[in-house]
């Protein structure tokens, strides 16, 4: 019940960051929302409206032919989403998926916006966002006298699949810049929503100008997202095959056990046995399910491994942790991991360097390393290592294990 509980009060924030929630004050400058009906014909927020129905509008066919799927949370294929950029960019407008995994299409115009705000120059420019169930959101960028602000428009469809404005808002913004990689950041004034802080609403949004490579895309799609840097440390220290003993395996397993048989599991959904000694969150994996899912992604045998890891003999059992994914007190920050460069050395192997994504900070390289792989003929690899650079300037997410580590503090080290 609690669980259901967090999860309406999660909707609820969300509904009222962008709904009409906040009052003008006294001086009008304050932040405002807008709501469909309070639109005036003729004005400018009705035509930046008008504008962004027709545009929805122009393809409402591919809607309408779309597979949504049943469920109430409605998602199109990536290949519609892309076909909707691909037609909204046709007619000139700067566009992209609101997931920053399809090239941005005219990024020129929004380029120009970054250079002359950052210099005070008067200028403002409108771009597109589509999201994953067809929606369009409408984001109006100005800069008058050295304020910038943002209007927004969201469009969503209706049952009978007709576009209808959901939620409008206009925003100061704090800061608005462009990096040298190609990522549009920008942070809005929340201090008059008295609900942003104990909900953990992040101020900072990073939009993606530059191309998108494919190929780092799949690379990554491949050997990092599925272990990522939530609830394992397995990319945040420096390891190779003399130090692998420092990776947690404990923790990391059910993201590689995912990987390997292709199936989502948590702590209520998963096939193992919760450890009698120690009780949630820790479970019982048999040894040859373990060793088979570990040792595949690494170059270690069984024998290495029950050295390396808390082994039951005579069970013939493995220790492991499964994260539960309400465990979070508040919305987890959890930065993302993108591929700057890539490379195959002498031996076959490929080398990846990474730099994570970390839209809480509102930062495209919140630290850096550098993992390396090797790639089997049949498709499969194995990690062979992975440095970590230490740097002053590294931010890294408050929550990495919100448990602790329960297998040390029921077993020892």
């Amino acid at each position: 019940m609690k669980r259901y509980i967090f999860l309406i009060q999660i909707m609820v924030c969300i509904a009222l960051m962008f709904s009409s929630c906040a009052n003008p004050a006294e001086d009008g400058t304050d932040t405002i929302n807008y709501t469909p009906d309070e639109y005036v014909e003729g004005s400018s927020e009705y035509l930046g409206y008008e504008a962004a129905m027709e545009l929805a509008l122009s393809y409402q066919d591919i809607i309408m032919s779309a597979d949504r799927g049943i469920s109430l949370n409605i998602v199109v294929s990536h290949e519609v989403v892309e076909k909707i950029v691909s037609q909204i960019g046709g007619c000139g407008y700067p566009v992209i998926d609101a997931e920053n995994s399809i090239s941005m299409c005219n990024p020129e115009a929004v380029s120009l916006f970054c250079e002359e705000a950052a210099a005070g120059k008067d200028s403002e420019v409108t771009l597109y966002l589509v999201y994953t169930d067809g929606g369009l959101a409408q984001y109006e960028f100005r800069c008058e006298e050295g304020d910038l602000t943002l209007n927004t428009v969201h469009v969503d469809w209706t049952g009978l699949l007709e576009p209808e404005v959901t939620v409008t808002g206009s925003y100061r913004l704090e800061s608005l810049s462009l990096t040298e990689k190609g990522w549009m950041i920008y942070k809005m004034d929340l201090s008059d929503y008295t609900f942003s802080k104990p909900f953990n609403v992040n101020p900072y949004k990073m939009i993606k100008l530059s191309p998108q490579d494919y190929t780092a895309q799949m690379l990554c799609k491949k050997y990092l997202l599925p272990v990522g840097y939530e609830k394992n440390d397995m990319f945040l220290i420096s390891w190779d095959s003399d130090s692998v003993n420092t990776v947690d395996f404990g923790f990391l397993f059910q993201f590689l056990y995912m990987t390997y048989s292709d199936e989502m599991i948590t702590y209520i959904d998963n096939p193992f046995s919760i450890d009698e000694n120690a009780g949630w969150p820790l479970f019982r994996v048999s040894a040859d399910i373990f060793e088979n899912v570990v040792c595949t992604y690494f170059g270690i045998t069984p024998q290495e491994l029950r050295n390396l890891q808390i082994y039951d003999a005579e069970a013939h059992e493995y220790v492991i942790h499964i994260t539960q994914p309400c465990a979070y007190s508040t919305v987890p920050k959890i930065p993302v991991p993108e591929i700057v460069n890539y490379w195959y050395n002498e031996d076959g192997s490929l080398t990846m360097r990474v730099e994570a994504l970390f839209c809480e900070f509102g930062t495209d390289c919140a630290f850096t390393h550098e993992v390396t792989v090797m790639e089997n003929v049949d498709g499969s690899f194995h990690y062979i290592s992975n440095a970590f650079y230490e740097s002053e300037d590294n931010i890294l997410h408050d929550i990495q294990f919100r448990i602790g580590n329960e297998i040390s503090r029921y077993y020892g080290s």
